[in-house]
């Protein structure tokens, strides 16, 4: 009998000490936070309303959204961030908009970046610029929406009567013809809201994501061609200039994705692919959660930090079109 006592409590011990080796706790897995939106077209989706601080669970290093499309390669992404999603009763992220105006109203249209994927509500850039303003800002930001789904909603807004629209999105690449697509987009939204103030934001590239910054001059050229009377500010340029010297960025050399060590210069990790990132590179953000890029969290998205100079440089902005 006290043999059988002690081997169970050895056992016992032994799940108490290391339990998360014998029986590991549950992933926890992301909320839904969004509904299909078949008028807006295929593939539309808008935020669920009235969440109230669903979690939702986001690699938290630099990745291929092909990664996520992949159950196996899905399931080797172990650095991980968490945050949280609350809505109001009309599907935004943010408090109750008031019926009555009461000064300049500012509608943020976007995909995650304006959303604020990977933070919190607060540290969002729509958030920021509410605070630093004392205006009413409206986050009408929804994860992976496409510009002509955006500019369709859109036509649902104008009862919001802004005064200022900042559509901050990049052309989407997947689509045929991609920049007519775009241009038909911003069109649509500036006639959704012809006595409003309308800029476009062209949301930072990561030195993570190559293919985003091959493509970035195109769009740019693209954007003051077609539309030439919209105002627009591309953050690209932005975010890399103001990088503290901390954490690495990546150079492409050839062929040779190079990892570099900001603070000296070195190489710290280097690889080859022909599309995304090399494993290499990837495994070295897997191994080590202190490596990172400074101001963006996933090679996609700003990081805290990251949507605090977004929003302070699109204040400047606006302040320069003598908007606010």
């Amino acid at each position: 009998m006290i043999k059988k006592l002690l081997i169970f409590t050895c056992i016992c011990t032994i799940i108490l000490i290391g339990g998360y080796e014998l029986f590991p706790k549950p992933t926890v897995v992301s909320a839904k936070i969004t509904k299909e939106a078949p008028k807006l077209g295929i593939g539309a989706h808008l935020l669920l309303p009235n969440l109230n601080d669903a979690t939702i669970v986001a690699p938290d290093r630099p990745h291929d959204p092909k990664e996520l499309q992949n159950p196996k390669t899905k399931s080797a992404i172990k650095r991980v961030r968490q945050f949280s999603v609350s809505t109001n009763s009309q599907g935004f992220r943010g408090p109750e908009i008031s019926k009555t105006k009461t000064g300049l109203r500012i509608l943020c249209l976007g995909d995650s970046v304006t959303f604020g994927w990977g933070v919190e509500q607060e540290e969002s850039y729509p958030s920021l610029i509410a605070k630093s303003l004392s205006l009413d800002v409206i986050n009408a930001g929804i994860p992976a929406m496409k510009p002509r789904h955006i500019a369709l909603w859109s036509s649902d807004l104008r009862s919001l009567k802004p005064d200022i629209i900042l559509f901050a999105r990049r052309p989407d690449w997947s689509a045929p013809n991609a920049m007519d697509s775009y241009q038909q987009a911003v069109r649509r939204i500036q006639a959704n809201f012809a006595t409003a103030k309308l800029g476009i934001i062209l949301p930072p590239i990561s030195t993570f994501d190559p293919r985003g910054l091959a493509q970035a001059p195109k769009e740019r050229a693209e954007i003051r061609n077609r539309l030439p009377n919209i105002p627009f500010l591309d953050l690209t340029p932005v975010f890399h200039s103001n990088m503290p010297k901390r954490g690495y960025k990546l150079v492409i050399d050839g062929g040779t994705q190079k990892m570099i060590d900001r603070k000296n210069g070195q190489i710290y990790r280097e690889g080859n692919a022909a599309q995304g990132l090399a494993k290499e590179i990837i495994d070295a953000f897997e191994e080590d959660k202190q490596v990172q890029e400074p101001l963006f969290f996933d090679g996609g998205h700003p990081d805290k930090e990251g949507f605090i100079l977004f929003s302070v440089k699109v204040e400047e902005w606006m302040r320069q079109q003598g908007w606010i």
